[in-house]
């Protein structure tokens, strides 16, 4: 004989009872006989009529499964749970239905055995889903540890390439200055002792030839030849030291004061036999 048809305001109210019920059965386990049957009392109010017989009632899954998925009712909204609580009470819902299950085969209510079935079999299929997700996130969280790490690493090894740049570029640049220092002062000091060399050299030019009467021709050819040497020695090493500052090769000029010095050298050598042999000097 077909059931009849439960009442829809039935129907909602035992609906609002089985969630409050799933809710406090994710709690924690059964301890004593007086829990469980407490809680199955209250299940067959739920599921059975005043016969005893099932009144038609089927558990709404949507609603239940958002029973499942609040379990704390002192829980902040925006505080989010992980699949790992939520497995946990799922865990614990079932294994009170379970027990459930038992203690209405000993009790004799078969009519209870359906409902209660129903409500197991979508209970662990929740669990199993739950913990499914649970497996998936924690594979997630990994990966995304995984790529934390990576992002961390890189960004710290960008931000140490960036400081060594930038410690390079600070010396190199300090470098430069310094340099650029030190060049200002050699070419100040370059000119300077250009100036201060044929001063000397035009002081004692003149001073030789403000005498050149009072002295034979061999001692003014030799003076000349050593005031020739020197402003040749000297202007050679003053553009040595010039083309080392720019960077410039001199190996010409090295040659030139080479053949100069030794032509120098060489007349000198013979002003000096010259006057050692008493050859007769000219007019």
């Amino acid at each position: 004989m077909p059931m009849a048809p439960i009442d829809p305001r039935m129907y909602e109210s035992n609906q609002r009872k089985l969630d409050g019920l799933l809710s406090e059965l994710m709690q924690q386990e059964l301890g004593d006989d007086a829990d469980v049957r407490k809680y199955l009392a209250a299940l067959k109010e739920i599921y059975l009529d005043e016969t005893g017989e099932q009144n038609n009632f089927r558990h709404n899954y949507s609603n239940a499964t958002s029973a499942m998925f609040s379990p704390d009712q002192s829980m902040v909204e925006d505080t989010p749970r992980s699949y790992d609580f939520y497995a946990g009470k799922i865990q614990t819902l079932a294994q009170n239905l379970m027990t459930l299950r038992r203690e209405a085969e000993k009790s004799s209510s078969a009519s209870l055995l359906m409902p209660l079935a129903k409500l197991y079999d979508h209970v662990n299929l929740e669990l199993v889903r739950v913990n499914y997700n649970a497996k998936m996130n924690s594979i997630q969280d990994r990966k995304f540890g995984l790529l934390n790490d990576q992002i961390s690493k890189s960004k710290e090894e960008a931000q140490q390439g960036i400081r060594a740049t930038e410690k390079k570029a600070k010396e190199q640049l300090d470098e430069t200055r310094l340099q650029a220092t030190r060049d200002n002062v050699t070419i100040l000091g370059i000119f300077t002792g250009v100036v201060i060399a044929f001063v000397a050299g035009l002081t004692l030019t003149s001073s030789v030839l403000q005498n050149i009467d009072k002295a034979s021709i061999y001692r003014l050819c030799a003076i000349t030849t050593v005031i020739a040497i020197f402003f040749i020695d000297l202007i050679a090493m003053l553009l040595t030291f010039i083309g080392k500052v720019s960077q410039i090769d001199c190996g010409d000029l090295k040659a030139i004061v080479k053949n100069a010095n030794i032509a120098a050298v060489i007349f000198l050598i013979v002003v000096v036999i010259a006057r050692l042999n008493g050859f007769p000097a000219p007019l």
